[in-house]
């Protein structure tokens, strides 16, 4: 089964570009969501972009 996705995805990932940065604080203060959905929105970012990695961590690292 495919993962639909957020329609957030393209705001959020023109946020991360514009700050250069990828953060679930960043996301929930200029989206307007809540942490679970920031988090997954980033979660989404990095399975299908270059611009976000996820460390094993469990942070999110921009790449330019």
């Amino acid at each position: 089964m495919t993962e639909k996705r957020d329609p957030l995805f393209d705001a959020a990932l023109a946020l991360i570009h514009a700050h250069r940065a990828a953060s679930v604080a960043l996301l929930e203060r200029r989206l307007g969501v809540d942490r679970p959905r920031a988090e997954a929105l980033l979660v989404q970012v990095a399975r299908e972009t270059p611009a976000v990695a996820l460390l094993a961590s469990g942070l999110f690292l921009y790449l330019p």
